[in-house]
């Protein structure tokens, strides 16, 4: 093959896709295939996402019910919007562009990247591996194993193959979450006091120019470390009664005089007028709330219970300084991503891994008893029935009020 045959075939353009091919990634993939504990770990992954899949599918199951049943479930998915379901940077408003971006070609590398490697581990052949560009700009990579030799292969063998592209999502989510969980373990406020994430309109704090991002730390003379003294110090004035807050603003100390307003839920009490944040507790609140780690800290609201979320990030360093919070949100990001997209891909969805997994097992268990065209026709029954299902997942919160 000439040079220019050969530089041809590595760079392949389908406007607006790139791809570059390199013999390098199979060469490194054939070095990992041989390691004891790539072997080991196919075989966890093979039961691993089935299992997998078959738990994602029960969540969504379980939502679908509770969507039927709860308007305000319903109501909260509307008001997110329909793009939230998407899991593509820019196009989702609560998936950071660049986060997002970095994760989503981390999963796909990953993904591609443990096909090819227990492919060569079985000594099934890569036709060819590399990059994806996107207008120059990469967003994945791929691998391109030889589905022939693929659909010839014992199912044990095949089913391995398939497994190791979630699975290795699978692996990386979990490696950076606990990461971030240990990093998460070492951050600690910066200051003590009660972070103002708020301030209401027509109540003291506003009128003397107190601003969301200032920490109170004294509240009359009494040191103020969580929201529960805040709020024990405050009910011991009446409305009109007259206090001296002291706050932290970046490096500066100040001083405010203002009387409290009436508490709405008792008008013998004063009120401040506040969106306050205890500190103190927020970053072990995290560590101990698992839910939180399937729900992104740029969701409304949520943002005021993770310590590396955008709303909290001024308030908390750890020892790594100012890559604190940079690194939290990237290992969160690489977690979400690479969750989502084992799952996803582990769904009994033609032609996603698991619909070739259940395609294969078909034919294993039906022992040839079951033609070629019946046990496609069994795949793409399965396929149609949870993309239905998921269907009727995105649609119910916008057809039901």
């Amino acid at each position: 093959m000439s040079e220019a045959e050969e530089q041809s075939k590595a760079i392949e353009v389908k406007f607006p896709l790139i791809f570059l091919r390199t013999k390098r990634g199979i060469q490194l993939m054939e070095r990992l295939g041989r390691m004891k504990l790539t072997r080991v770990l196919a075989w966890i992954l093979l039961v691993v996402v089935p299992i997998s899949a078959a738990l994602f599918m029960f969540l969504i199951l379980n939502v679908v019910i509770r969507f039927l049943s709860d308007p305000f479930a319903r109501a909260l998915i509307r008001d997110l919007g329909p793009q939230a379901n998407f899991l593509i940077p820019g196009l989702n408003p609560y998936v950071p562009v660049l986060y997002g971006w970095v994760a989503i070609v981390t999963g796909l590398i990953v993904h591609e990247g443990g096909h090819g490697i227990l492919a060569r581990s079985l000594n099934l052949p890569v036709k060819s591996s590399g990059l994806m560009l996107l207008l120059g700009l990469p967003i994945g990579a791929f691998v391109e194993i030889d589905d022939k030799e693929l659909a010839k292969a014992r199912l044990r063998d095949s089913g391995r193959v398939l497994a190791a592209g979630p699975g290795n999502n699978i692996v990386a989510g979990s490696i950076s979450l606990v990461a971030l969980l240990l990093l998460v373990s070492s951050m600690t406020p910066m200051v003590v006091g009660v972070g103002v994430l708020g301030v209401l309109e027509g109540y003291p704090p506003a009128e003397v120019g107190i601003l969301p991002g200032d920490v109170i730390q004294e509240l009359n003379g009494r040191t103020i470390p969580d929201i529960q003294t805040l709020t024990l110090v405050r009910r011991q004035f009446a409305p009109g009664d007259e206090v001296t807050v002291k706050i932290m603003r970046d490096s500066d100390f100040l001083s405010y005089t203002l009387k409290l307003a009436s508490d709405p839920n008792d008008k013998s009490v004063g009120f401040l007028g506040i969106i306050a944040q205890d500190f103190k507790n927020t970053a072990n609140n995290y560590l101990a709330s698992p839910a939180l780690f399937f729900a992104p800290p740029t969701f409304p609201g949520l943002g005021n219970s993770v310590p590396f979320s955008p709303v909290l990030e001024r308030f908390f360093t750890s020892p790594m300084g100012v890559l604190t919070h940079p690194l939290a949100n990237l290992l969160y990001w690489i977690w979400f991503v690479n969750i989502n997209l084992a799952l996803f891909n582990a769904l009994p969805i033609y032609p996603l891994d698991g619909g070739q997994m259940l395609r294969f097992s078909l034919r294993r268990v039906s022992g040839g008893r079951l033609s070629e065209r019946l046990q496609m026709r069994l795949t793409i029954a399965t396929t149609l029935t949870v993309i239905a299902i998921i269907a009727i997942y995105l649609i119910i919160p916008y057809i039901m009020f």
